[in-house]
């Protein structure tokens, strides 16, 4: 408990100070984040069995997932290029043309090193890309956005503050199983203290910041009630996503990077959900 506790504080203090500094000093630390996720991912997944063609022999003779290394480069491409191009990123469908290119590269890659690499190790390094790279890379947009360095805390508040309250609601009221194949220890009562705390937490830091960023308290109520609401829904679904791999696998956590916490994945997964949440939302209230 102590060293989780340790841990924890010193990654808050480090994630504060890349939403607080912002710019090029943010993107760097979510660009570790995002290689040590997609390393994660690729090393879990790398434990399934392989699909190979009838009569081939299944031992993994290439020593290194060669679309792990493309997704990784991929995955800092995108980085790069939501730093450049933000506007475009935001307003435009650059997104869409990165995920096309993408899937051509990986198609390829699935045609020439057929059958070591199948077409399940493309569509998972696929995933790994736009799971945590562009994921990731939501928590830049909405920091670079007008009023971001105010409205990108509402990620950390909805997808934290759940996981807080989940935890102690759970731990002090918990009876009823919630997903017991996916999380033993989740409960109903400790989902519902985690999406009714993400909606206190989030209220109280919108009313604290309406006359700041100069939006009307009403609209800051309303906004910071629904990401309260479907940003702790979601968060939790994002933390239950995270386990249904790791239970398929059948690992308990994806590195032991951050000691007491697991890896980037076990401590972000509902953070990369929460993410896009605030950002729709912000767009749907007309705030960014």
């Amino acid at each position: 408990m102590k060293t989780r506790f340790i841990s924890g504080a010193v990654l808050t203090v480090v994630v504060a100070a890349m939403l607080i500094m912002g710019g090029w000093v943010m993107m760097a630390g979510l660009l570790l984040l995002t290689l040590g996720g997609v390393y994660e991912f690729h090393h879990v997944i790398s434990a399934r069995p392989k699909e190979t063609a009838e009569g081939e022999d299944k031992s993994d003779a290439i020593p290194r997932n060669p679309m792990m290394i493309t997704a990784l480069v991929l995955s800092a491409i995108w980085l790069l290029m939501v730093v450049l191009f933000t506007d475009k990123v935001m307003n435009g469908p650059l997104g869409l043309h990165f995920i096309g290119g993408m899937m051509l590269v990986f198609m390829v890659e699935c045609v020439v090193l057929f059958p070591k690499r199948t077409f399940a190790d493309a569509a998972l390094s696929l995933m790994s890309v736009v799971y945590v790279a562009m994921l990731f890379s939501v928590l830049y947009l909405i920091r670079a956005s007008e009023n971001g360095h105010f409205f990108v805390w509402y990620v950390i508040a909805v997808s934290w503050g759940s996981d807080t309250c989940a935890y102690f609601t759970g731990m002090m009221l918990g009876k009823h199983k919630m997903a017991s194949k996916l999380s033993p220890k989740k409960t109903v009562e400790g989902a519902i203290g985690g999406v009714v705390g993400a909606i206190i937490i989030c209220v109280i830091f919108g009313m604290i910041i309406a006359s700041t960023v100069m939006i009307d308290s009403a609209v800051m109520l309303k906004f910071s009630l629904l990401t309260g609401l479907i940003g702790g829904i979601v968060s939790e679904i994002g933390d239950l996503f995270a386990s249904s791999i790791k239970r398929v696998l059948n690992v308990k956590d994806y590195s032991r990077l951050i000691p007491g916490h697991g890896g980037v994945l076990d401590r972000f997964d509902s953070t990369l959900m929460a993410a896009p949440v605030v950002l729709i939302l912000l767009d749907l209230f007309l705030m960014i």
